[in-house]
């Protein structure tokens, strides 16, 4: 899926938007690093109706953003390839969110055992706290993570999906539904 548009912000910035099945997207890069992406409410007045959707250039590492996440839509990708800009984040932010980037597609586990992966036994909430404000929203598959006893607590998501189990709920269904077993009975991911 190619970005539906991309521009510029800063020399070296890039920003793209693109559609998914819980809403817009965007997505912003500085050189060959995807620094951000999250849902928002809506594209910049600029790319309003009859612009949209707009036909400009493609920055490189977010058109392989938009081709992973199609794939990931489709159920033909089980992991994330493009490179993210790890700079960004710090400490046990950095921890928790590698930690969650290495969750497999399909397989969920706990706020408590990533706080335990990450060698903060008991700081579950630290570990949420770290993961409402996850910079890679889909790519860093922060939902997921479910509660202590396997419910949906939380999805940060960015500002129009910020609190929405639902999404959450979907995202792991979607996983679910493209990873089936496998003749031995383990699945893909």
């Amino acid at each position: 899926m190619a970005p539906t548009q991309a521009h510029r912000a800063h020399p070296r910035e890039a920003v793209a938007w693109f559609d998914s099945p819980f809403g817009l997207l965007v997505g912003r890069s500085m050189g060959e690093l995807v620094t951000a992406l999250a849902f928002t409410a809506s594209a910049p007045p600029e790319l309003d109706p009859p612009a949209w959707p707009p036909t400009q250039g493609r920055a490189g590492v977010l058109e392989q953003l938009g081709d992973e996440l199609a794939a990931y839509w489709a159920g033909e990708a089980l992991a994330f390839t493009v490179a993210l800009d790890w700079s960004r984040v710090g400490g046990f932010r950095h921890d928790v969110l590698v930690a969650t980037a290495q969750i497999p597609y399909g397989r969920t586990t706990t706020y408590g055992g990533l706080a335990e992966r990450v060698g903060r036994v008991g700081q579950a909430r630290a570990v949420g706290g770290v993961l409402r404000s996850n910079p890679w929203v889909i790519v860093v598959g922060c939902h997921r993570v479910l509660g202590a006893d396997g419910a949906l607590t939380g999805y940060g998501g960015g500002p129009t999906t910020g609190g929405r189990l639902d999404v959450k709920a979907s995202l792991l269904a979607l996983e679910a539904e493209w990873n089936e077993p496998t003749l031995f009975g383990a699945g893909l991911g």
